[in-house]
């Protein structure tokens, strides 16, 4: 994994399959306000929780759990567990 296209996404390549891979953040909030704000704009953006559990989601199947954490001024997926093994589908 690793690799990017041409518009910045994350993608995987195994075995001639490419898969659009995702951080995805456990839980969140947001105000009203920020609601609100998300809907004028047409986008929504959240403060990435230091510390909170997140999981790496590709091709619809948990990948790995881990903790996004700032790492020389970006936010870093650390992963502290793999489901190299498991067929946990997200639905």
């Amino acid at each position: 994994m690793g690799t990017r296209d041409n518009a910045g996404e994350a993608t995987a390549a195994i075995g001639g399959l490419e898969l659009d891979a995702y951080v995805v953040i456990a839980s969140g909030a947001m105000s009203a306000e920020d609601l609100d704000r998300a809907k004028d704009q047409g986008k929504m953006a959240m403060k990435v929780p230091e510390g909170g559990v997140a999981y790496l989601e590709l091709g619809g199947v948990l990948v790995a759990e881990g903790r996004l954490q700032k790492r020389h001024g970006k936010s870093a997926f650390v992963v502290t567990r793999s489901y190299q093994d498991s067929s946990e589908v997200l639905s």
